[in-house]
């Protein structure tokens, strides 16, 4: 089941691929959530499940958040370590790649 919150504070390729100012990020980051966990355990073999879940999930999001926070989101990221993964459930569900982090995070 995935789990959602706010979104990375500053994110440079998230930010300059939606063009924002300082002040724009600032006044709008709050309508970006951040998937923060998704795992389907590995005992569970049913096929195209992730992406079907995601694509699923998304479709209710912004609604259920609004109703719960009153506020509409636009936009969720999420971070896949490529190293170790491929991110191919969030691929075929239509998430976009918009480049590399500087992996501060932790």
């Amino acid at each position: 089941m995935p789990i959602f919150s706010s979104a990375s504070w500053a994110l440079k390729c998230r930010d300059d691929y939606i063009g924002w100012t300082e002040n724009a990020r600032r006044a709008n980051l709050n309508r970006v959530l951040c998937n923060d966990r998704f795992l389907i355990l590995p005992t569970v073999r049913v096929k195209h499940l992730a992406s079907h879940v995601l694509s699923r999930v998304l479709s209710r999001l912004p609604q259920d958040w609004e109703q719960r926070y009153q506020i509409r989101p636009v936009l969720v990221e999420t971070f896949v370590d490529r190293s170790t993964q491929l991110g191919t459930c969030y691929r075929a569900a239509n998430w976009q790649w918009v480049g590399d982090t500087q992996g501060r995070g932790r």
